[in-house]
């Protein structure tokens, strides 16, 4: 398989990718509105520009989704790296509360102890929700009946079996 041909198998798995994260996101299957977006993103050197160029195209989406899309079309896109000056790495934002420097900043968000009781709290609640009911209801007028019928059945099938009957 040739370069180019590797390319355009590479830029059509970035336009399925971006047409699914788009029904996803929005409910839209649209593979020229996808294309359009590829496009938009390869105009842009960081997702701040990105926003901005989409919006400016008249591409008005939420925030978390322009960033998801992007994240996507440079991950993916054989292209894009040329786009960005030939860095290979997309950009970057660590969280705000993560502490600086940390080689995984998704997992440097500082516990706290009212996060901890948070935490405890919503686990008990939802330990309530799947624990079984025990049963309350009291004993039915019907039981002591079906009592009665279990011994009257018990009762007859030993005169079947034993003789209660006496014929000579």
């Amino acid at each position: 398989m040739g370069s180019s041909q590797l390319k355009q198998l590479q830029h059509l798995s970035v336009i399925s990718k971006v047409t699914a994260e788009l029904e996803a996101q929005l409910g839209i299957a649209e593979k020229t509105l996808a294309e359009f977006i590829i496009d938009v993103a390869k105009g842009s050197k960081n997702v701040d520009g990105f926003k901005k160029d989409l919006a400016e195209a008249g591409g008005e989406l939420p925030d978390a989704v322009v960033e998801r899309l992007w994240n996507i079309i440079q991950a993916l896109d054989p292209n894009s790296k040329a786009a960005r000056g030939g860095s290979g790495e997309a950009e970057f934002r660590p969280h705000p509360k993560a502490r600086p420097g940390a080689a995984i900043p998704g997992l440097a968000l500082q516990n706290t102890r009212e996060y901890a009781k948070q935490l405890d709290h919503i686990l008990l609640e939802e330990g309530d929700k799947h624990k079984p009911e025990k049963p309350t209801a009291a004993p039915s007028a019907a039981a002591p009946a079906a009592a009665a019928a279990d011994e009257q059945g018990k009762n007859g099938a030993a005169d079947a079996a034993g003789g209660g009957s006496s014929r000579d």
